[in-house]
């Protein structure tokens, strides 16, 4: 499971495609869509205009919903959670302003030599 932005989203499309291209179909990409880049100062993205979700399905995405109410979001979680037909992205649709967001306190080569670690010790 991937919980992603909007603006991270458009600064990467390239992920999009690879993930259509891997296709593992346990995954699911939850892309929060505030229309904004709220992390480095609430610059607006183009979200509003450019339709994420026909995106991710043109990427090879096997399902590609938009939800933009709680009901809604229940409804196609369990659609995608009981489906053995992945990958799966669903574009929510959420309020915007500006949230204060925690920045990772790791520095990257501690992160990466985690990661390495882990990985040799056969814990992911």
């Amino acid at each position: 499971m991937v919980i992603d932005g909007d603006g991270n989203i458009l600064m990467n499309l390239g992920s999009l495609a690879t993930i259509g291209h891997f296709a593992p179909n346990n995954l699911i990409h939850f892309a929060l869509d505030n229309e904004m880049h709220a992390s480095t100062g609430g610059q607006l993205t183009v979200s509003n205009t450019m339709r994420l979700e026909e995106v991710a399905r043109a990427a090879g995405f096997r399902a590609a919903k938009k939800v933009s109410s709680i009901e809604s979001l229940r409804t196609v979680v369990s659609e995608v959670l009981n489906s053995a037909e992945g990958p799966s992205f669903v574009l929510v649709k959420i309020e915007k302003g500006e949230k204060e967001v925690p920045r990772v306190s790791y520095e990257p080569t501690y992160i990466k030599s985690r990661f390495k670690e882990a990985m040799e010790n056969g814990e992911i």
